[in-house]
């Protein structure tokens, strides 16, 4: 009706625009839509629903759902409610009681990116991630699987909140430094010198052989359509995870390999370039460990790949609830 009222255009005819419906051959229908459906943007909002085995463990669960979606810096009420249990989805009791022991983020936003920025306490990550195999202006008719980056990106803030103020626990101590190397010196590989002279022990390589036998755990090779504008363009082969969390799995052998598991064996992880950024290695596999601790398949992966990595970052666990 503002609209109506605020604007002309050739052939619009007089009256109530709910009646007469635009103007002159004009062929228009008129829906219901509630603000709550929508972002400030526009943009549909996404709500999450939990599985029935979700849901029953979260009646099981004794420690109150930890509330974050007041920080979120836009969205409704309804959006704010569906981020927040996600994000306790992604939780068990212990990691609840350690998020309302300590500090929390200073905004969070629901974004496509994923990230955690410690000089702002700001902390992005999107409802109902899926890790999903997409092309430049094309999807797949992949259903794809979940991807706890809420909690990823929690992990991080975890990670940095709770040590000494300007540094992240996970790089600046000795046991999880040391129980990645001996995580990847287990597997099968070559060493070679340190040419950076950042690492005394030297550069460890994981076999190919050994990759091989990792990623048949994590993923798959199926044919897929691929569509653009809801055509069909293509039918390809494609690597498709397995499981929910399995894409967090992938990036921790991607941190063992220092992005060559990413970029020689198309699974999930960061670029070459990234992990060559200082504490990125002990930091994305502390927040990854985070992320999974709740789902049982992903997390027994985890403990089967880097087991004394594992056992590490659980003390530190108990440390921080205690």
């Amino acid at each position: 009706q503002d609209i109506w009222a605020g604007r002309s255009w050739p052939g619009k005819k007089g009256g109530n625009p709910m009646v007469v419906r635009g103007g002159y051959n004009c062929r228009h229908q008129f829906s219901y839509v509630n603000p709550d459906w929508y972002e400030d943007d526009g943009e549909e909002t996404e709500v999450f629903t939990p599985a029935k085995e979700t849901i029953k463990e979260q009646k099981k669960s004794k420690v109150p759902n930890v509330e974050i979606g007041y920080l979120l810096t836009r969205g409704s009420g309804k959006t704010r409610k569906a981020y927040e249990n996600d994000f306790n989805a992604q939780l068990t009791d212990q990691q609840k009681t350690i998020v309302e022991k300590y500090g929390k983020p200073e905004r969070i936003i629901n974004g496509k990116k994923g990230y955690y920025d410690e000089s702002k306490k700001e902390l992005s990550a999107q409802l109902n991630a899926i890790d999903k195999v997409r092309y430049k202006g094309a999807e797949s008719t992949t259903k794809g699987v979940r991807s706890f980056v809420i909690a990823h990106e929690y992990g991080h803030h975890i990670d940095y909140e709770t040590f000494d103020f300007g540094f992240y626990w996970s790089n600046n101590t000795a046991a999880f430094v040391n129980a990645i190397k001996k995580d990847r010196r287990a597997f099968k590989g070559k060493s070679f010198k340190d040419l950076t002279g950042r690492d005394p022990d030297g550069y460890y390589i994981i076999d190919k052989e050994e990759l091989l036998r990792i990623k048949s755990d994590l993923a798959e090779e199926v044919q897929v359509d691929v569509f653009r504008k809801g055509v069909k363009v293509a039918s390809r082969p494609v690597t498709q995870l397995k499981g929910n969390g399995f894409g967090e799995v992938s990036d921790i052998i991607d941190a063992l390999t220092r992005g060559t598991f990413r970029q020689d064996y198309s699974m999930w992880g960061h670029s070459v370039k990234y992990w060559r950024r200082n504490g990125a290695v002990e930091q994305e596999i502390f927040a990854n460990l985070f992320s999974i601790r709740h789902n049982e398949k992903a997390y027994n992966l985890a403990k089967k790949y880097i087991p004394n990595t594992v056992i590490e970052f659980e003390k530190r666990l108990v440390e921080l609830a205690k």
